[in-house]
């Protein structure tokens, strides 16, 4: 256990075991304020995106291919 700055107590919350560097499967969660139906819709059981929703789509494509670390 570390201190931030003498005063809090962080744990990390990473599994120790786990190698973060290998490739895995992950369980994504995406929160809009308020949350607004706004990146599609349900319609017959199928989701049908909206142009927010395309964007998202595309952006989270993307991740696998990507080979760097992200820079500000």
């Amino acid at each position: 256990m570390t201190k931030f700055r003498n005063k809090y107590r962080i744990e990390s919350n990473r599994c120790q075991y786990w190698d973060y560097s290998a490739p895995g499967r992950y369980f994504v969660t995406i929160c809009i304020v308020n949350r607004e139906c706004i990146l599609g819709k349900i319609n017959n059981g199928n989701m049908v995106l909206s142009e927010y929703g395309e964007i998202v789509e595309s952006e989270f494509i993307k991740i696998p291919n990507t080979n760097q670390p992200l820079t500000k």
